[in-house]
């Protein structure tokens, strides 16, 4: 009874029957996400292949390919690292 009284409504999703999809956000589920989320954005530090003139094209290059291949695994891609470089 508490889930139904605290479940978030979708009103744009339905099921065959019309009824709007529910979910519920249970803790510490949302905490874990954000440690999540936080651990895969990237550095914040300058390593220093960025601010040698003679790495920086490359550095940029392999971090954009980084980038790519953990948003593509995120979001369910089935390839393996390799496979995707």
């Amino acid at each position: 009874m508490a889930r139904v009284a605290s479940a978030n409504q979708v009103p744009l999703l339905v099921d065959e029957n019309g009824s709007p999809f529910s979910y519920n956000l249970v803790d510490p589920i949302p905490e874990w996400l954000h440690k999540i989320d936080l651990g895969v954005g990237g550095r914040i530090e300058m390593p220093s292949e960025i601010t040698n003139p003679e790495t920086r094209d490359r550095y940029c290059i392999e971090s954009l390919i980084e980038e790519a291949i953990t948003s593509g695994q995120l979001e369910g891609a089935s390839t393996t690292r390799r496979v995707a470089k």
